[in-house]
């Protein structure tokens, strides 16, 4: 049996070579003119190849070839369009590797041609359905903010228009609008804030800066909150600077997340811990918070990274939670190339582990 012909045969993959000294395509496999003239003509000349090309990118698969050289070893791809005359293919990958003959110089190169129609349409149709979620949670964030607001506004007009009586008699209603104003509208924030950041819409501004002072001044702005709830605030840092290059602003908020979650999650009396220094290998910064509370349960600890709002509980003052927080958390880490673990036990208290990259030798 003819193994390679049973592969050219039936693998919907076509070969071809091109020859460097006269740069043009030599040999095309057979199948590829069949598919692409579905009979009707059958002649396979090789020098026909590029009129199957879409018109206006022939001249980058001509460049492609031109681009072939030693330094990138003769190897390298390029995706391109048919033309309308091939009905069952749009688009064409084509790779190329060198034919290398006892140490001589390269003189043909040898490839496939790929049909990836299917992979292109499936990103298509990926990347729309992407778009098409992004546009509604705009619009729909951004016209349920403005009616959630005027909430907030109408119920200060009517505590303000009330008498000291009204407003003792009617003060638990009062109490539920203002409420759902604001956590309706802060949740509006959130999503409009996280669908920026998977849009890549943000553009993180790196700087070097001592993590020591910024994990420090975040836990500043949470200080009336951890009063509220008696909590003790620790911090384990090393007597020089750990630096790292991170937006200042968007990485406070993943802590202000990460530290908001903590003051949740832990009863009165309890501690929250931040750690600042390296990875044992030394290779990256380590950020962790360690609290004293409740931990997370097994079951809802191994979804907690993969679909945060599958794993949300309501806090132990009655606090609502939607994931949102942690959702924001990974998606600013990404930006900056970093990554969050957890680690958890019941009734003993949950760690949250940032790791971030050293920062560029340059910058020291």
């Amino acid at each position: 049996m003819n193994y390679p012909e049973i592969i050219a045969a039936n693998v919907p993959i076509f070969f071809f070579v091109y020859e460097l000294p006269s740069q043009r395509i030599v040999y095309v496999s057979e199948k590829f003119f069949e598919m692409a003239e579905k009979g009707r003509n059958s002649d396979s000349d090789a020098s026909r190849f590029h009129q199957y090309i879409h018109p206006e990118d022939q001249p980058r698969l001509e460049q492609f070839f031109r681009d072939l050289h030693e330094e990138n070893n003769y190897i390298s791809r390029v995706e391109l369009r048919t033309n309308e005359t091939v009905e069952q293919i749009d688009w064409l990958e084509v790779k190329t590797y060198p034919v290398e003959e006892n140490g001589e110089e390269v003189r043909l190169l040898v490839g496939h041609i790929t049909d990836i129609t299917e992979r292109k349409n499936r990103l298509r149709m990926l990347k729309e359905s992407a778009n098409s979620k992004d546009n509604i949670i705009n619009i729909l964030t951004h016209d349920l903010r403005a009616p959630f607001h005027q909430i907030q506004i109408i119920t200060d007009l009517l505590r303000k228009e009330m008498s000291p009586e009204e407003q003792q008699k009617h003060k638990r209603y009062l109490d539920v609008l203002l409420t759902i104003g604001k956590q309706s509208d802060g949740l509006i924030q959130r999503l409009m804030h996280l669908s920026r950041l998977q849009e890549r819409s943000l553009h993180p501004e790196m700087r070097l800066h001592d993590m020591r002072q910024l994990v420090r001044e975040t836990s500043l702005q949470f200080d009336a909150l951890l009063q509220r709830h008696a909590l003790e605030v620790h911090f384990e840092q090393p007597d020089f600077a750990v630096e790292a290059e991170v937006d200042q602003v968007l990485l406070r908020q993943a802590l202000g997340n990460l530290l908001n979650n903590a003051i949740k999650y832990t009863p009165e009396g309890g501690s929250i811990t931040f750690t600042t220094g390296y990875t044992k290998a030394h290779d990256h910064i380590e950020l962790r918070l360690r609290d004293t509370g409740i931990g997370i349960p097994e079951e809802k600890l191994q979804q907690l990274l993969k679909n945060p709002s599958a794993a949300k509980r309501t806090g132990l003052k009655g606090e609502k939670s939607t994931g949102l927080g942690l959702l924001i958390c990974q998606q600013i880490l990404q930006l900056h190339r970093g990554q969050l673990a957890v680690e958890s036990q019941q009734e003993k208290g949950t760690t949250f582990i940032i790791t971030l990259p050293m920062p560029n030798p340059q910058h020291n």
